[in-house]
């Protein structure tokens, strides 16, 4: 059994790969959602929620307890100061997970090179993927 955990399971991708791993009889799922009541239909009856946020460390801990794989499928850029976040979010997340033994993040982030051509949206999401395998002495990150 694979003890998974996935974060952004309300945005376009997370809702599809949700439907995924829950089709799987060999996951066990949780997630870490801001709303869970945006998903109450997604959902099947094993699939375990904590409501919380990456800013949450209570909540990111409690996420984290016993899972092997977690998914980072998070982004703020709905925020003014979104690259910021993006910095604060992917370090909670990739300490709380090494605190937790998670064995590796799995991060869908954007492709492209950082150089002075190179958007600030697409440079925060090659930033996130730096600052979430910058412990791979700690975990694997994909």
């Amino acid at each position: 059994m694979s003890h998974i955990l996935l974060t952004g399971a309300t945005g376009y991708i997370g809702r599809r790969l949700l439907q995924r791993l829950q089709a799987d009889p060999n996951v066990t799922l949780r997630l870490l959602v801001r709303h869970p009541e945006t998903l109450k239909q997604d959902l099947e009856d094993e699939t375990q929620i904590v409501k919380g946020s990456t800013f949450e460390p209570e909540a990111l801990r409690q996420a984290m307890q016993g899972i092997e794989t977690a998914y980072y499928l998070i982004h703020s850029l709905g925020s003014d100061d979104y690259a910021q976040k993006d910095r604060q979010s992917a370090v909670a997340f990739r300490d709380a997970a090494i605190a937790a033994g998670v064995k590796r993040i799995v991060y869908l982030g954007g492709l492209g090179v950082k150089n002075e051509h190179t958007s600030e949206h697409l440079r925060s999401r090659i930033e996130t993927g730096e600052l979430l395998s910058a412990r791979s002495d700690a975990i694997d990150v994909i």
